[in-house]
């Protein structure tokens, strides 16, 4: 008789839990949406990705003492170029970051059409009507 022992495969298939059934089921369709979300985005950001143009505006953030008139300013205007934002600030004294916003290309053209260069949201421009 030799020392070796040789294990047999059972002869019936090994039979698992209903929970673990299920538990791995809803694993595999949780990373299967997942995934497909993901490729989804992915495909989403490419396409959306060459659509954007950037806008500018006036940023209180980091500044505790920013004045009312500052985040007035800040909260409701967008500038086509930086250098109007910087020469449109609220007072003489404003040293409020111009930092940069994505626009996509449908919203940045139907706001600065007909060659307007600072779009105030509070004070909406009509519809063009010709």
């Amino acid at each position: 008789m030799s020392m070796t022992r040789e294990r047999q495969a059972p002869e019936t298939p090994r039979r698992i839990e209903r929970r673990t059934f299920f538990r791995r089921a809803a694993m595999a369709g949780a990373t299967a949406v997942g995934l497909l979300r993901a490729g989804g985005i992915a495909r989403a950001a490419s396409t959306n990705a060459l659509r954007t143009k950037t806008v500018f505006r006036l940023s209180t953030r980091g500044h505790p003492y920013a004045c009312n008139a500052c985040k007035t300013h800040a909260a409701f205007r967008y500038y086509k170029y930086w250098k109007i934002a910087n020469g449109d600030r609220a007072h003489a004294n404003c040293h409020c970051n111009i930092v940069t916003q994505p626009f996509t290309e449908k919203r940045y053209n139907r706001w600065f059409a007909h060659g307007r260069t600072i779009v105030d949201v509070r004070w909406r421009p009509k519809p063009f009507q010709g």
